[in-house]
């Protein structure tokens, strides 16, 4: 069975640097249903994204419709006259919108729970075409709706992230693997952080022990590489264990979890919950972010102590203690400043561990001794110390994330070591 990935809206397209955010939501989007469908032996074979313009959403149907059995649709469900899906499959179906009472009641509820009333213009979200089922959405007000005949399946969902995922896995993938599924391809899966995607396929090579039916993928990020391997279902044991011992040589040293969705914080957070240790977090050019990310994991509370931003060098001074000696001397991008830091920030919340970070993020700063995006980040647990240095020559918020993964992985390393 072929997939086709259709996503809809005109900031997926039009580049504003405003919506550059859409994008990047919907190639997450993109990336969790085809992961999702991989599992029940169904693959992706294209993507394809159109704007809000009903003839261009039909046009669209019309050509997936013969290349693909099942259409996954997302986007354009929502209550503005620029949200125009239902209206584009109706027309392509060739039927009429019907109104939902139950889709119009739930969303009265919603809104009711939330002590507001609900605008007249979501009414427009209850009607649906004819001869489709509804897909209830439990976290928002646009239902989906799904069209099954014979050999072809379409489902139109939301194209807001949190709605698009629990509407998919809670309704239509148990749906599809049912009535779809199949021999699942056997995956494995690396995730890993500071080593480069050229670094990791420049050690594989030559890749000539690798068959023409197995696919190794990277997907490449600014927190690193995730590295996956796809072999057939009637892949022998053999095989598939000589091929993973040599990708494990080359990225084990590097990678965090293996076959898990698990990010960096959260492997940590469970880490420092399992050895019962508890972690104070200081920040300059990350502006919080290390403490953002391992306070998004659930349970945070019973490692995370403290965070604080010490932007300015008085911040330094008299919220952590650094001495004053070591900003004249080194500065405040410094191996002795990121250590200082990190020690201060221990001592001050009381913890088994202090993390820290400072740097050059630009546009601005650098020195003919110090370049834009150098960054220093900073361990110490009572036992032992540790500095890292890296040069990360990004725009700002790239060089943020850079940043907070390389103090993520320094905290990795010495909390395995």
């Amino acid at each position: 069975m072929d997939v086709e990935i259709i996503t809809i809206g005109n900031e997926l397209l039009d580049g504003r640097v405003a919506n550059t955010n859409a994008i990047f939501l919907s190639i997450e989007l993109r990336k969790f249903l085809g992961a999702e469908l991989r599992l029940i032996g169904l693959m992706t074979r294209q993507v394809t994204t159109v704007r809000d313009v009903v003839p261009e959403i039909v046009e669209c149907l019309q050509l997936a419709w013969k290349r693909a059995q099942i259409l996954l649709i997302t986007g354009g469900l929502g209550p503005t006259t620029a949200d125009v899906t239902t209206q584009a499959i109706a027309q392509f179906f060739g039927v009429e919108l019907a109104f939902q009472e139950s889709a119009y009641q739930a969303m009265q509820q919603r809104f009711a729970s939330r002590g507001i009333p609900m605008p007249e213009c979501n009414r427009k979200q209850a009607y649906i075409p004819q001869n489709t089922q509804i897909l209830p959405n439990l976290h928002g007000t646009a239902p989906g709706f799904y069209y099954h005949q014979q050999d072809h399946f379409l489902a139109a969902m939301p194209g807001v992230p949190s709605e698009m995922k629990a509407m998919f896995t809670n309704l239509v993938l148990p749906y599809l693997m049912q009535h779809f599924g199949s021999n699942p391809w056997i995956s494995r899966k690396w995730r890993t952080t500071g080593i480069a995607e050229s670094k990791i396929f420049d050690d594989l090579k030559p890749l000539d022990w690798l068959s023409s039916d197995v696919y190794l993928s990277p997907l490449s990020s600014p927190m690193g590489i995730d590295l996956e391997i796809r072999f057939p279902p009637a892949s022998s044991q053999p095989q598939m264990a000589n091929i993973l011992s040599r990708i494990e040589q080359v990225v084990g040293p590097f990678t965090y979890t293996r076959d898990s969705a698990d990010d960096l914080e959260t492997v940590i957070a469970k880490a420092l919950i399992q050895r019962h240790q508890t972690l104070a977090v200081a920040e300059s050019c990350t502006g919080g972010m290390v403490s953002n990310r391992l306070t998004n994991v659930p349970g945070s509370s019973a490692f995370f102590q403290q965070g604080i931003i010490a932007y300015s060098n008085d911040a330094k001074i008299t919220q952590l203690n650094v001495p004053q000696s070591i900003l004249e001397r080194f500065g405040a991008v410094s191996a002795e400043c990121a250590l200082a830091m990190a020690q201060g920030i221990r001592a001050r919340a009381g913890t088994n561990i202090g993390l820290a970070t400072t740097g050059i993020a630009g546009p601005t700063g650098e020195t003919p001794l110090k370049p834009l995006g150098l960054v220093y980040l900073g361990y110490s647990d009572g036992h032992q110390n540790a500095v890292s240095q890296f040069i990360f020559k990004d725009e700002r918020l790239i060089h943020k994330q850079r940043a907070s993964q390389a103090a993520l992985a320094l905290l990795w390393k010495q909390i395995q070591s």
